[in-house]
């Protein structure tokens, strides 16, 4: 499985840290950990579909539930 590049990383982090409101993001810490909800990994979707290239499906996200595990999906 390739590594995510550090852009996409950073690229990741930004659409949370935009989601979420803040600027504390770790790397594996659970979206939902992290202060977000269900409407908020809604929004996440969209953000994240528009770097794929496709839409992200909601199950997706939910198995990938980090920063770091969604860079992954999107390297994939």
């Amino acid at each position: 499985m390739p590594e995510p590049t550090d852009n996409l990383l950073t690229r990741v982090r930004q659409a949370w840290q935009d989601v979420l409101g803040t600027a504390d993001v770790p790397l594996e810490t659970s979206f939902f950990e992290s202060g977000g909800n269900s409407l908020l990994l809604a929004m996440l979707q969209d953000e994240l579909s528009q770097l794929a290239g496709r839409r992200l499906e909601l199950a997706e996200l939910y198995r990938a539930n980090t920063v770091l595990d969604q860079a992954h999906l999107l390297t994939n």
